[in-house]
C-alpha cells in the first residue's frame, strides 16, 4: 500500500507540476483568466498594412457657371503624374468634350449642363490599371446668373429689406 500511495503522490506531484509550467508560460495576468490573445501572437507573422496612396490633383478654375464651356487645366501633384492619368471623369452634368496633353498640364474642354445641381462635383482620375481615383466636392458649379466669385454679399443699398431711413 505504501508503494501505491507514494505513487499516487508522485503522479499527483507530476500534474501538478505540469499545470504551474503550462501558467507560468503566459505573459503578465494571462494565467489568472485575462485576455491575452493568442498564445501564438509573438509567433505570428502578420503582413503590415498598406497604406493607400494620398494623390492630390489642382483644377484652375475649379469652378464654372451652369450653361458654359471652359477649358480646365489638371496639374497632378508629386505623387500623380500627368501620363498616369488616362481619363478625367466629373459627376453627371458636367461632361468633358476633349483633351490635350501638355508637358505640364491636362487641358480639359468642359461642357457644364444649363440645367446642372450647382453644388460641389466629385471629379474621378482613371489610371493605366483601371483604379479610379476620387476627388470629393473638387469643382464647384455655380448658377448661371452668379458671378462665381461672388459670395453673395450684394450692395446694401439695393437691399429692399434694409431701412435706408428715408
Amino acid at each position: 500500500m505504501t508503494t501505491t500511495r507514494w505513487a499516487t503522490i508522485f503522479g499527483l506531484a507530476t500534474a501538478l507540476q505540469g499545470c504551474v509550467i503550462y501558467e507560468t508560460d503566459r505573459r503578465g495576468d494571462c494565467w489568472r483568466g485575462n485576455n491575452c490573445g493568442s498564445p501564438y501572437e509573438d509567433y505570428e507573422t502578420a503582413a503590415p498594412p498598406v497604406p493607400e496612396p494620398v494623390y492630390t490633383l489642382t483644377l484652375a478654375p475649379d469652378q464654372g457657371e451652369a450653361g458654359t464651356v471652359l477649358i480646365v487645366s489638371v496639374v497632378p501633384g508629386d505623387d500623380l503624374t500627368l501620363q498616369a492619368v488616362t481619363e478625367v471623369v466629373f459627376e453627371a452634368g458636367v461632361s468633358v468634350l476633349a483633351s490635350e496633353l501638355r508637358d505640364d498640364e491636362l487641358l480639359l474642354s468642359v461642357e457644364i449642363a444649363h440645367d446642372a445641381v450647382p453644388g460641389p462635383y466629385d471629379v474621378e482620375v482613371v489610371l493605366p490599371d483601371g483604379e479610379v481615383v476620387v476627388f470629393e466636392d473638387h469643382f464647384l458649379v455655380v448658377p448661371a446668373d452668379m458671378d462665381p466669385e461672388d459670395t453673395g454679399g450684394g450692395d446694401p443699398a439695393e437691399d429692399p429689406c434694409t431701412d435706408t431711413g428715408a
